[in-house]
Order: C-alpha cells, then sequence, then structure tokens
C-alpha cells in the first residue's frame, strides 16, 4: 500500500511517461510500443493493488463495512478517471446485499486538480435514484469525506436483501455506463442508466429508504432520521454532472429518464 501521497504521485507521473511515449507521433516502433504498452499495464496493475482499502459505505442489513480500492489523494489519480481504469482491480469481498455505488463532489469553488483524462465525478451536490429505492427493499447509504480544503466527496451505497437482475441496476460512480449479462446468456451486454435525479433528501431519509453516517465518524456508524445534526439535507441542486479533466470543469445534462444519448 502507497505510504504517503508522494509514492502514489511517483507511480502516477510514470504512467503518464509511458502514455506519452505510447501516444508520440513519431512512434513507429512496434516491438517497442508494444513494450510501453505492457509496462503501462505493469504500472496500472501496481497503482490500484497499492491504494488503500477503505470504508466508503455500511450494509443496512448486514452491518458489513462496504471496502473498496479508493483514491484519497484527488482527481489526477486514476481511479477517477474510467478511461485509465485499464486493469481489473481486485476488491475485498462485498456483503450479498451490496448492488452498487454512486457519489457526488463539491469543490466548494476550488479549482480541480484532475488528470489528462475525464473523470466523471458527479454532481456537486448529494443525490439519490428516485427508481432504484422505489424498488421493494432497497436502501441508500449515504458517508462523506473531506480532501482538506480541496473538496467534499459523498459515496452513496445502494444495498437489498432482494436480489435483482443487473440490467435493472445503474452504472457505478465515475462510470459512464456498465455491462451485464442477461440470464442463459454468453453475450455481455452495456447499458447507459438515465434515471432522474433527486437532490432533495429530507423525504427520502423521513421515510427510512436513505440512511447516513456523520462525516467525522471513522466507525461508519448508520444514523436513521433527521435527527437536528444530519449535513445531508438542504444542498442546493447543481447545474450538470460534473466531468474533470486538468484544472477545468465541463458539465453533462443532469439525466432526466428520457433515455441515454452516447452521441449528443
Amino acid at each position: 500500500m502507497f505510504k504517503s501521497k508522494a509514492d502514489r504521485d511517483e507511480v502516477i507521473a510514470e504512467y503518464l511517461r509511458l502514455e506519452l511515449g505510447i501516444r508520440a507521433p513519431n512512434q513507429n516502433d512496434v516491438a517497442r510500443k508494444e513494450l510501453l504498452i505492457e509496462s503501462r499495464s505493469a504500472c496500472a496493475k501496481y497503482y490500484f493493488e497499492n491504494l488503500p482499502r477503505i470504508p466508503l459505505s455500511r450494509c443496512p442489513f448486514c452491518n458489513a463495512l462496504h471496502i473498496r480500492a479508493f483514491d484519497p489523494w484527488g482527481i489526477d489519480g486514476l481511479w477517477w478517471q474510467y478511461e485509465e481504469c485499464i486493469v481489473t482491480i481486485q476488491e475485498p469481498s462485498k456483503c450479498p446485499h451490496f448492488r452498487f455505488l454512486q457519489g457526488a463532489v463539491s469543490f466548494g469553488g476550488n479549482s480541480p486538480k484532475g488528470g489528462h483524462s475525464n473523470a466523471i465525478v458527479g454532481p456537486s451536490s448529494p443525490f439519490v435514484i428516485p427508481r432504484i429505492l422505489e424498488s421493494k427493499g432497497f436502501i441508500a447509504v449515504i458517508g462523506q469525506f473531506d480532501f482538506g480544503d480541496e473538496f467534499t466527496g459523498w459515496p452513496i451505497g445502494y444495498f437489498s436483501e432482494q436480489s435483482f437482475c443487473e440490467w435493472e441496476l445503474h452504472q457505478e460512480w465515475t462510470k459512464p455506463s456498465f455491462s451485464f449479462k442477461l440470464p442463459n446468456r454468453e453475450k455481455v451486454y452495456w447499458k447507459m442508466a438515465d434515471d432522474s435525479w433527486d437532490f432533495d433528501l429530507r423525504s427520502w431519509i423521513e421515510l427510512g429508504s436513505l440512511l447516513w453516517v456523520p462525516p467525522d465518524d471513522s466507525e461508519w456508524r448508520l444514523r436513521r432520521g433527521i435527527g437536528t445534526e444530519c449535513p445531508y439535507v438542504g444542498h442546493s441542486q447543481p447545474k450538470g454532472i460534473q466531468i474533470v479533466k486538468g484544472n477545468s470543469i465541463a458539465l453533462a445534462h443532469l439525466p432526466n429518464g428520457s433515455g441515454a444519448n452516447p452521441f449528443e
């Protein structure tokens, strides 16, 4: 595991050096290019293997922590850039109730420090997906982490006791789509879920469909109901989905349930 951000930054710098070598306009040596591609994959594998595995949610049914590989040092990490997730990430085992993880990020007016590829970090306020929560037995769990004064992130895990067909679910945080298999089919299909989002979390918390974890609770203890200290209500509705590249943010349309158009 990386001991510090500096160790992680060295690996990212090496990955970018290899990437630039692969894309160099004068790179006509096929054998050399294949070697660079192989080295880039090895570098990515080393990066993901050495990311910390940390809690990003907790199951409301069995109380198991949902632990994932995660880059806590910034948006310039490969974890945030879906195009750079070129190797299989070896994740810790998950409880049988976990379905998927979504999330949001607020930069609080600060300029982002992204990488060389797009990072779909989500909207600037936390949200829920009504279609999912209105499905029988689904409960979402929201938590919060802060990157110093740079930005705030909200991981939002979705859990259910009842099993669901994969195509009924949703893509994960930072991903533009998700893949699945149909029963008795070998072919892998993909889908861009375009369900409407709801940024008014109060009613979902009051219904018990959304549980929450206090931002400073390292033990990830679940809370129910609004109470007097819930920090997840009252956020304004954002203007779009933030896509970060370098120090700039582009906004994609918020989903509205009309169907995703990958060529829009």
